[in-house]
């Protein structure tokens, strides 16, 4: 048996593209190769780079190897990398999430782990051209495994999309059973939040929208609503919490919105009631399924979520034929 010739650092891009992928082994190579740590498809996976659900509606085999082996090349300004300075001397690299003088900068530096930064504690904060993915990623890889990869990537076209941006309000008293019914106040104008706004919370604290990054939560990436009430000081039992996004459509469309929650859920989209579920239960991609229409350019979505035990959170994405964006204050 002929032992396999890896790839090492240099690439002949021609012997690549001239041989014929297979998508099902390009599959296998995406799981043993730890893509799954930083990207998602259709709702399962990391949160450090970007979703490759509809990659391969994007971009055609050619892009797709130079996208894996030049990452660096084109960057979306969402994952750029930043280089931040702080006062107490630390030189700090990740996914920077904008903060400003009443809310943290966020820093994701790795899988789950995000540092949140005060303003007042930062010198600077450099935007960088450099990925976080590695340059050599394919070195370890056959000619034929990078090209069973790229035909993997351009078979995904499919049509759901994580929202992995979001804006998070809480916590609230919620006493069980009772909370979701208990307006805390942005659900009044739900289709026109006021992102400057501040609402009295649990224990009379002052409460004001702020990033909230994803994070690890059952087998997809979404919201650890107990982990957002702790790291804010708060409890965990007993809550309400408020989440929100803009969906940015390039048309008119119907879409579905995909929800899991571990305790009750309410949705709106552009102030309208479209969802209401009681149900307790573990936390699982799509267990509820809301079909709605898109209006062309931004849409309002808000989450309320209720929580009566520790351990609960919210993933969310949107089904739709057209790609979406998520963009929030």
């Amino acid at each position: 048996t002929e032992r396999p010739q890896f790839l090492g650092a240099t690439v002949d891009r021609q012997e690549v593209l001239a041989l014929t992928g297979d998508a099902d082994r390009g599959r296998e190579v995406y799981a043993t190769g730890r893509c799954t740590t930083c990207h998602a498809i259709e709702g399962r996976g990391g949160a450090i780079g970007p979703a490759l659900g509809v990659i391969g509606r994007k971009y055609g085999r050619e892009a797709l190897l130079q996208s894996i082996l030049e990452p660096s090349l084109a960057i979306s300004p969402d994952y750029a990398t930043s280089l931040v300075e702080t006062k107490d001397g630390r030189i700090l690299v990740g996914i920077a999430s904008p903060g400003g003088t009443s809310h943290p900068l966020l820093l994701r530096i790795g899988v789950g782990e995000v540092l949140k930064l005060p303003a007042e504690q930062i010198v600077s904060v450099t935007r960088q051209r450099v990925s976080l993915m590695p340059e050599q990623l394919a070195g370890s890889m056959t000619a034929q495994d990078l090209a069973d990869l790229v035909a993997y990537m351009a078979s995904l076209t499919s049509e759901i999309q994580l929202i992995s941006d979001w804006w998070g309000l809480g916590v609230f008293p919620g006493a069980a059973d009772q909370g979701l019914d208990q307006n805390h106040g942005p659900e009044t104008a739900a289709g026109r939040i006021d992102w400057k706004a501040k609402y009295p919370g649990l224990a009379e604290r002052e409460l004001g929208w702020e990033a909230v990054p994803v994070q690890p939560v059952a087998d997809s990436q979404g919201i650890d609503l107990e982990r957002f009430a702790v790291d804010r000081a708060f409890r965990s039992h007993d809550i309400i919490a408020y989440f929100a996004t803009s969906i940015d459509s390039p048309r008119e469309q119907e879409a579905t919105l995909l929800f899991g929650s571990a305790g009750g859920i309410k949705v709106w989209l552009n102030g309208t009631l479209e969802h209401t579920s009681r149900v307790r239960r573990p936390v699982r991609f799509g267990d509820d399924a809301v079909v709605v229409k898109l209006r062309a350019g931004s849409n309002v979505l808000l989450v309320k979520l209720e929580q009566g035990a520790p351990g609960g959170g919210l993933i969310g994405a949107v089904k739709c034929t057209s790609t979406v964006g998520f963009t929030g204050p």
